[in-house]
């Protein structure tokens, strides 16, 4: 299936650009980073495609000099001289880490306007040491995500005026009615068991069940073992996915952070054929990096001082799913209690990483607060505003640590994400449902603030 999304527009603003650089599409495995191009690439007259990691004997093209018309005509010799069109051709380099020189050639297609070329790949910073020469300034770098909850609510046949109607609730602080609610409620929860990946989404939707994107998942956790051991250092192949299944145990054990010590325990208590636990950041940040750039995790780090803009100084932090699907298939029974509507949805750290997870998509940066027995989920500095948000388990509303860490007037705004409809409380604080995480362009939106809490 081919869904909506929002990379769309970006594609045809790029096209549109008389001063276009070589466009890189960076993002994790199964985002949809080749199926949108493919589907862009039907506006050109002729589309040129070069997957360089299953089809390796086109990497020749690559080899030696890498002026425009050597490459031009070695392009030639393999899809045909009709098959490149000066001036109305895409190229589409897809896989281009498996490729590095082809990383390197983005130049010269970016100085000569004849063509236009796109580069697309999912471990890009995995490998940045292989590439000859990166094209600085001669090429734009887009990052691309799973599909967003807003995409998911497209793909899923939620109509537009729906969606618009949900968003001004949102900005305007009003309640949803009912209808709304219920709506989106059965919607996120979806979302939270299938994720954002469009192969996922489809199987989904095209057997009716979620067990076929299940299956999606589970393939894609073994090309994660599979990439680790093709692209990794040897040193790291092994402990990447240690890492990795250490950081959906941590989760489910809603620890306070990433620790080191707990990877090769799983969340049982039983030991499995991992690492001691006598282990460190020397051992495995190298791991974690990998897992970051490769787009399978995010991190949020731990501050200690409310002091904007946030800045973390300490080697402390969470790691989260950047694919709300793929944590789901790694926690056993968690798809039966996400969908069951007499479960609150953000019951337990799934809620918490799915907020982590919208958030880190639209680009937001985002830090967790820890001092003494003060703590709030997330910290993020939007407009040089300090914000906190808190996502709160069940039916519980109340959050001493809000109220704490706003008392001095640092934290101006809190924003509580639950299983209550939109309100905002006698002291500013603004309560929305948990799916309201998925329209951050609607929650953070320039708008009067409340009076600093000082000496309250």
């Amino acid at each position: 299936m081919v869904f909506k999304r929002k990379i769309d527009n970006v594609l045809e603003d790029w096209k549109r650009d008389p001063n276009r650089k070589s466009l890189l599409l960076a993002g994790a495995r199964q985002v949809g980073k080749t199926t949108s191009v493919r589907e862009f690439g039907k506006g050109y007259g002729s589309f040129v495609e070069i997957n360089l990691e299953l089809r390796p004997n086109l990497r020749r093209i690559f080899s030696g000099d890498l002026d425009i018309h050597t490459m031009i005509s070695r392009m030639r010799d393999s899809f045909g001289r009709d098959a490149l069109v000066p001036g109305d051709t895409l190229i589409l380099l897809d896989e281009i880490q498996s490729c590095p020189p082809a990383r390197t050639a983005l130049k010269a297609f970016t100085e000569d306007p004849d063509w236009d070329v796109i580069a697309t790949g999912s471990l890009l910073g995995v490998n940045y040491r292989d590439v000859p020469s990166y094209p600085v300034g001669y090429e734009r770098r887009v990052l691309m995500h799973p599909m967003d909850f807003e995409e998911y609510l497209w793909a899923t046949g939620v109509t537009e005026d729906t969606i618009s109607d949900v968003r001004e609730h949102i900005i305007t602080k009003e309640p949803l009615d009912e209808y709304q609610l219920k709506l989106m409620d059965g919607k996120i929860r979806e979302y939270m068991a299938v994720g954002g990946l469009p192969e996922a989404v489809g199987a989904m939707l095209g057997a009716g069940s979620i067990e076929a994107a299940r299956m999606v998942q589970d393939q894609l956790r073994e090309q994660y073992r599979n990439d680790a051991a093709k692209y990794a250092s040897s040193g790291d192949r092994n402990r990447i996915y240690d890492c990795f299944r250490s950081a959906a145990d941590q989760l489910a054990k809603e620890g306070d952070r990433f620790r080191y010590g707990d990877i090769g325990r799983s969340s049982d208590h039983t030991v499995y054929d991992g690492p001691s636990s006598k282990v460190g950041a020397r051992e495995y940040r190298s791991s974690i990096d990998w897992l970051l750039d490769a787009g399978i995790c995010l991190e949020c780090k731990r501050i200690s001082e409310l002091m904007p803009p946030a800045r973390s100084k300490e080697n402390l932090f969470r790691l989260y799913f950047c694919d709300m699907g793929i944590l789901s298939s790694m926690m056993p029974g968690s798809v039966r209690s996400i969908l069951d509507p007499s479960i609150p949805a953000n019951k337990g750290p799934i809620g918490e990483n799915l907020v982590a997870t919208l958030l880190h998509t639209h680009g937001i940066e985002l830090y967790y607060y820890k001092k003494k027995t003060t703590e709030v989920d997330f910290i993020t500095d939007f407009d040089g505003i300090m914000t906190a948000l808190e996502v709160k388990t069940g039916s519980n509303t109340k959050s001493k640590s809000l109220d704490s860490v706003m008392k001095d007037g640092l934290v101006r705004r809190g924003i509580k994400f639950g299983a209550q409809n939109i309100s905002v409380d006698g002291k500013g604080v603004e309560t929305y449902p948990l799916f309201v995480a998925g329209f951050p362009g609607c929650l953070f939106v320039r708008r009067p603030l409340p009076h600093p809490r000082i000496g309250e």
